[in-house]
């Protein structure tokens, strides 16, 4: 489909043509250029949150490790201070009131 303008000039009137099939050509340009640009952006979020989710997964899976290694650590000195070892101890020093 081809439209033609009719323009005049001072020398001589002349037609103007403009290819409709250019302007649809550069249309769908336009659309395939925001289609890959939304493809990649949407790939590129995804990316982030899957790699941020992974980071937030290692660090409370670690936090939860020492929390269980330090209670055992705990129990250990606890178990240290209540050995014969420090049987030399006061009592008030190596027991430990229950609070009920």
């Amino acid at each position: 489909m081809t439209l033609k303008f009719r323009t005049k000039t001072l020398q001589n009137s002349n037609y103007i043509t403009i290819s409709v099939a250019k302007h649809i050509s550069m249309l769908k340009l336009a659309e395939v250029i925001g289609t890959v640009l939304l493809h990649g952006w949407t790939h590129f979020i995804g990316y982030y949150a899957y790699t941020t989710r992974e980071k937030i997964c290692r660090a409370t899976f670690l936090r939860a490790r020492n929390a269980f290694a330090a209670e055992e650590r705990a129990l250990q000195e606890n178990l240290k201070l209540n050995s014969e070892d420090f049987s030399h101890s006061p009592q008030h020093l190596t027991t430990v009131d229950k609070i009920e």
